[in-house]
């Protein structure tokens, strides 16, 4: 199944981590008026963090039409997810989904689906759901030496965690390579395992919220890299025509840790092998608009050399290289900017109105966020702010003062948590005045500023500040 990245669902998914933790959410127990006749999940565990994919049949078994499906996620899994999305099978439009309330008799939150139409008694509807979660992989063991393998630990359930029976369920786990196996495994259920896939089942006649734990462990040579914190800085010059980005990001390899202290001789022995050399993070590529310009890559220490910027009319990209390796229990600061021409973001809406439209992420790929700061600096002069962002939370508004400001220019604070990279689709849009004397606000301050210079400098070459008058002297020798 195609795993969409829709923003419209995937704001349920953000929202319903918050609204378990800061409201009290009503207990509720779905109605028993549907079966799950085929169910099949799979567990793709190949990146930075699990993408679940579900595909469902449906069956209305209550006697009137239905129109509200329930989806349940488990109460200690919910946080975790970054990301959930539902469709009907063979549509491209995705179905909003909202937090219903939780079942805590089995620790359950459950959100509702409402179906395009209702749903006839004794009828199916083929239904698809996506979820991104993060946080849910781990390095076993948890260190090793620079020539071992890289190993991770996924915990979950075989079975399918619905409100509703299910008459027939498979279960997949997709893992990297071959090199996978199950923790505890049970004798009397021993999956069928091929080529990057554990399949489980088929399991028939399950009851609502069946659970049984399953463990894998399986080989992952690829750097595991997140960003705990990522500061994101948009600028916006009216008068340099232009839209220029900041980013310092907090990098962290959550993979396998070294147990030993690190070898260079060892580093470059083992690039031909997937130890945990190969794991360590050594670059960074940022897919970026086309005709992005003056890049630049710095960290603590000053500016860093080891990085490439390739633009042109069609596509940029910016790969950075670290200082150094960034292996298992290791971590990153660093900071890159570009600039990109004002009309890639902003549009003249009329009567000295504009609007900024601009992802809230554009960072690499299979990464994930803890937490995002992201600030929009409008030009000095910017009234009436209004601010529309489908995800996050909006903090604060203040303002900052730069070079040759007046007034200062204000800001706007959002802040996102658990985000992915797929969320790069995800836009903030913010909305402003901005009339032709604001325009000229830095022109005429810098024009002023100059022209105060050249006074005070033309005064203080008039001032005869010498001991000996000079001029005077040579009327008295004559």
């Amino acid at each position: 199944m195609k795993f969409l990245w829709a923003l419209g669902s995937a704001v349920a998914a953000g929202l319903g981590a918050v609204a378990a933790e800061e409201q009290l959410l009503r207990d509720f127990v779905p109605s028993a008026v549907f079966e799950n006749v085929e169910y099949s999940q799979t567990y793709d565990l190949t990146g930075t963090y699990v993408k679940k994919s579900v595909s469902l049949k449906a069956k209305n078994i209550g006697p009137e039409p239905q129109k509200e499906y329930y989806y349940a996620i488990e109460a200690d899994v919910d946080p975790h997810v970054a990301v959930l999305e539902a469709r009907v099978s063979g549509t491209d439009t995705p179905l909003p989904l909202v937090l219903e309330g939780g079942d805590s008799e089995h620790d359950a939150l459950l959100y509702k689906l409402e179906l395009p139409e209702p749903l006839a008694s004794n009828e199916e509807v083929s239904l698809e759901f996506a979820q991104a979660i993060t946080g849910m992989l781990s390095p076993l063991p948890e260190s090793g030496t620079q020539d071992d393998s890289q190993f991770l630990f996924y915990q979950g359930s075989r079975y399918a965690f619905s409100p509703y029976p299910i008459k027939k369920l498979t279960s997949n786990f997709r893992p990297i390579g071959t090199q996978a196996q199950e923790i505890d495994a049970d004798e009397k259920d021993k999956p069928e395992v091929t080529e990057n896939l554990v399949k489980y089942g088929p399991y028939k006649d399950l009851e609502p919220y069946s659970s049984k734990v399953v463990k894998i462990r399986f080989e992952n040579p690829k750097p595991m890299a997140k960003a705990s914190k990522l500061i994101r800085d948009v600028w916006v010059s009216h008068w340099a025509q232009s839209v220029s980005f900041e980013e310092t990001y907090w990098i962290h390899n959550f993979g396998t840790k070294l147990k030993d202290s690190f070898s260079r001789l060892k580093y470059q022995m083992g690039q031909s092998q997937f130890n945990l050399n190969i794991a360590a993070l050594k670059e960074l590529n940022f897919p970026l608009k086309p005709k992005a310009r003056d890049a630049y890559y710095t960290d603590l220490v000053g500016n860093v050399s080891t990085s490439n910027f390739r633009s042109n009319s069609r596509s940029t990209v910016f790969t950075v290289r670290p200082r150094y390796p960034v292996f298992g229990g290791w971590n990153y600061n660093f900071t890159v900017g570009w600039s990109l021409d004002l009309d890639n973001y902003v549009r003249d809406v009329g009567e000295d109105q504009y609007l900024l439209k601009v992802p809230f992420v554009e960072g690499p790929a299979d990464i994930y966020y803890d937490e995002i700061d992201f600030r929009v600096i409008l030009p000095e002069g910017a009234t009436d702010i209004q601010v529309l962002s489908l995800m996050g939370t909006e903090t604060d508004r203040g303002v900052i003062h730069w070079f040759l400001d007046t007034i200062g220019r204000p800001t706007v604070n959002l802040k996102y948590e658990n985000v992915i990279d797929g969320h790069r689709r995800g836009e903030v849009f913010v909305k402003y005045k901005y009339t032709n004397s604001d325009v000229l606000r830095k022109p005429l301050t810098i024009a002023a500023t100059f022209m105060a210079f050249f006074a005070v400098l033309i005064v203080l070459s008039n001032i005869d500040i010498s001991i000996i008058r000079r001029n005077g002297n040579k009327k008295q020798n004559n």
